[in-house]
C-alpha cells in the first residue's frame, strides 16, 4: 500500500528536490478504507471511503501531516477523473520533462 511507501517517496524527494526536481502528490480514492478493504495498517485503518470532496481533502491533509510530508498536494474529484484518465490505481508515478512523459511506473 502507498502508506508503506511514503517514507521512501520522502527520501527521494529530499534527495532530488535540491537539484530542481519538483514533486506533486495527487490524492485519489482511498485504496484501503476501513469500510471497504481494510488491511490493518494504523493510518489506513482510520480512513473511511469518502463521499464528499471535503472528506477527501481532509484525508489528503491528514496523510501529509501525519507523515510530516511537505509536498504540493492535489485532490482528485469525486468522479475520480484523474484516477480513471491516468490509470492511477492503486499507485502510479510519472517522471516528466516539460510536458513530455519520460517514465511511467
Amino acid at each position: 500500500p502507498f502508506i508503506k511507501a511514503v517514507n521512501t517517496f520522502k527520501e527521494i524527494q529530499q534527495h532530488y528536490q535540491p537539484l530542481g526536481v519538483r514533486f506533486k502528490l495527487v490524492y485519489i480514492a482511498e485504496a484501503h478504507a476501513k469500510d471497504t478493504w481494510p488491511i490493518g495498517i494504523t493510518t489506513a485503518s482510520t480512513i473511511t471511503t469518502t463521499s464528499t470532496i471535503e472528506q477527501r481533502r481532509k484525508n489528503a491533509i491528514e496523510l501529509t501531516h501525519h507523515n510530516d510530508w511537505n509536498i504540493e498536494t492535489y485532490v482528485d474529484k469525486m468522479e475520480d477523473i484523474f484516477l480513471s484518465e491516468m490509470a492511477a490505481w492503486p499507485l502510479r508515478y510519472w517522471i516528466l520533462k516539460g510536458a513530455e512523459v519520460k517514465m511511467l511506473a
